[in-house]
């Protein structure tokens, strides 16, 4: 295997942050090793950049290595020659089965990742973390694990890497398959639509990606994680939108928070039971009521300059998501 020493690894390069950063980084002819988990996932990556305009030429600068987050070994030999990495992978889960993986990838795999870096000299280690492991955040496994995460990638920093965290709100943009968002942009089409009180920080997956470059292209040091947050925006906006793209009338109803934890609770408890991924989750629930706010992008110092977009604009693009993101079969 030939190795360069302008090579970027990106972790997680087959979903939605990595697929992203990879189609910007051929555009500027990067070299680029992307660790993938399995076949379907590689497909996809490369049916998206097809669709995004990227050349044959361009895409044979991609180096596709099969491996996992949990296999220290596959981490040492894919940070070999690597002058700086993209950790973008994740497991994103608040279903309750999922527990023990979100701690084994999220915190362990980014572990024996920056130990493979710091081993094998990595100059810069970039690491997407996300607006979960916020303090006020951190009642879910999810959000635990990604803030033990940053802890290694913090102790990385101490032993001489030169590391940057990023906390993304929720991003929005074309997404692949089976995304949530997905998800309920079908079900708000299908006449599914319903009010809710709470609000998050929103971001469009093209901000993220000028944030991640931004990074990739500075020498100074900065020691704490930068929110990515573009919009803090309540989810009754985020549903009139969806409602207008689909000329549906406006949603006049809002569910009860008591009664649609008791939904979630049967349903979650029910899927545990047969093995299966619960739909609905308590935390997704309570996500749904609670109003938060984020110090925005362009507030921060690196990334005043970069272009951010509205909700309306982000929504449209997610809803356009089919036309970037084919559903692949296995």
């Amino acid at each position: 295997m030939a190795y360069f020493y302008d090579m970027i690894l990106i972790t997680g390069g087959t979903g939605l942050v990595g697929a992203y950063l990879i189609e910007q980084l051929l555009a500027k002819n990067q070299r680029l090793r992307i660790l993938y988990r399995t076949q379907k996932k590689r497909t996809q990556l490369l049916a998206f950049l097809h669709r995004k305009g990227r050349t044959e030429k361009q895409l044979h600068l991609l180096e596709f290595i099969q491996g996992d987050l949990n296999s220290p070994s596959d981490l040492f030999e894919v940070t070999k020659s690597v002058s700086c990495t993209f950790h973008c992978a994740a497991l994103i889960s608040f279903d309750k089965k999922d527990r023990k993986n979100l701690f084994e990838i999220n915190s362990n795999g980014t572990k024996d990742l920056v130990n493979a870096a710091i081993e094998n000299k990595v100059a810069k280690f970039i690491y997407v973390s996300s607006i979960a492991a916020m303090e006020q955040e951190q009642y879910t496994d999810y959000g635990k694990s990604k803030q033990l995460g940053e802890l290694e990638v913090w102790r990385a920093a101490q032993e001489g890497l030169k590391t940057y965290i990023v906390r993304p709100g929720v991003i929005l943009g074309a997404t692949p398959d089976k995304h949530p968002l997905r998800q309920l942009i079908q079900s708000v089409n299908n006449g599914i639509s319903y009010r809710f009180p709470g609000s998050s920080g929103f971001i469009h997956i093209k901000t993220v990606v000028d944030c991640l470059l931004q990074l990739h292209k500075i020498n100074t040091t900065i020691q704490y994680p930068l929110t990515l947050v573009s919009s803090n925006s309540p989810y009754n906006e985020f549903i009139e939108i969806i409602n207008a793209n689909f000329k549906r009338p406006l949603a006049k109803k809002e569910v009860s928070k008591k009664w649609l934890i008791a939904l979630a609770s049967i349903i979650e408890n029910t899927s545990n039971l047969l093995g299966l991924k619960s739909s609905l989750t308590v935390h997704l629930v309570r996500t749904l009521y609670q109003r938060v706010s984020y110090e925005t992008t362009n507030q921060i110092a690196p990334f005043k300059d970069i272009k951010t977009f509205s909700l309306n604009e982000m929504l449209v693009d997610l809803i356009e998501s089919e036309h970037y993101f084919p559903i692949v079969r296995d």
